[in-house]
């Protein structure tokens, strides 16, 4: 066990040994004209002392990144390297709003396909439009983000809104339901579906989900169950496919078949649509 001698003689060997700064000024990264990285020389940027463009230097930096023009920074010397001006740290002082802003270097290709090394895969719950999310403060209602769906010969701007209170669709003691909710073309409104009951012992499979109806948009599905009192995410069941509208016939157009057929106009039934699409998202 550590005594309290032995850790006071440690803290004072480190007390005599840390690095100090012997010289501090405020800085603004960059040349005031758009230049933050030295062209010549990476490890080192251009800063406008305390702030004035009359006052351009070039430090050494491998403290803060370099896509930040206009960023509060410290630059000065240390003990261990008296000779050497460089960026110290972030001048947080002056950045009272910055809200903990990580100040990583602009990254974004990183995350692209194909070529990032780290892809990022967006589910379909992080897709915003015609996205049914749960309220800021739960409850039995949802928010619908807006957005353009086809309909008829064209398409339909949803302009997004709240659910009713599902509330009143509620089943009784002991039982649970999925209630489905989808635009409908015609009213350019919200509908809903209820789903047979079926007693929370058992497992309410997605198979239970009613099928909205023919012409209309799916948002999404809802778990309801006796005695709930808010909606969260994990009651909500993403139906979106495309914004394809159920059933239905899409008016009569020309399309190409192959040089030997010729081309040719029909009625395209838009649920072998929605059956391919959804086939081709099992895989």
């Amino acid at each position: 066990m550590v005594t309290r001698l032995e850790a006071k003689q440690a803290l004072d060997k480190l007390m005599k040994t840390r690095e100090t700064y012997r010289s501090v000024w405020t800085a603004l990264m960059g040349d005031g004209a758009g230049t933050v990285t030295d062209p010549d020389n990476p490890d080192y940027v251009m800063v406008r002392v305390h702030g004035l463009q009359s006052s351009v230097a070039r430090v050494f930096n491998k403290a803060v990144p370099t896509n930040r023009p206009d960023l509060p920074v410290l630059i000065g010397t240390t003990r261990t390297h008296p000779n050497r001006v460089q960026v110290l740290c972030v001048d947080w002082e002056a950045l009272p709003n910055w809200n903990g802003n990580s100040l990583l270097p602009l990254h974004g290709a990183d995350h692209q396909l194909p070529d990032g090394v780290d892809p990022v895969y967006i589910q379909k719950r992080a897709i915003v439009p015609l996205r049914a999310a749960p309220q800021a403060t739960p409850d039995m209602t949802l928010c619908v983000a807006p957005d353009f769906y086809p309909w008829d010969d064209g398409f339909n701007y949803f302009e997004g809104g709240n659910s009713e209170d599902l509330a009143g669709r509620l089943p009784g003691a002991g039982l649970h339901r999925f209630v489905t909710i989808y635009v409908d073309g015609a009213t350019n409104a919200l509908g809903y579906v209820n789903g047979e009951t079926m007693p929370t012992l058992l497992p309410l499979g997605v198979e239970r989900i009613p099928e909205p109806p023919e012409g209309s948009v799916p948002i999404c599905a809802v778990r309801l169950y006796y005695g709930m009192t808010m909606i969260t995410e994990a009651e909500i069941y993403d139906l979106r496919i495309i914004n394809a509208p159920m059933g239905g016939s899409l008016a009569p157009a020309a399309h190409g078949l192959d040089p030997q057929h010729g081309r040719h106009t029909g009625q395209l039934d838009s649920r072998h649509i929605w059956a391919s699409v959804a086939c081709c998202g099992a895989q």
